[in-house]
């Protein structure tokens, strides 16, 4: 199970990093834009919701 929720989260990052880079590639978004960086605060928020106390 844990290897099955792993390559599930592997296969939504990667998903997210692409939807991303192609927002800056098409103009959506600033083309200084650090899509690592976003991804990471994304990931973040998702993993350690706001006044969880996880953190």
């Amino acid at each position: 199970m844990r290897d099955a929720v792993a390559e599930v989260w592997s296969r939504w990052r990667g998903q997210l990093r692409a939807d991303l880079v192609t927002a800056v590639d098409n103009g959506e978004l600033p083309a200084r834009f650090d899509v690592d960086q976003a991804l990471f605060e994304i990931v973040a928020a998702d993993r350690f919701p706001a006044g969880s106390g996880d953190r």
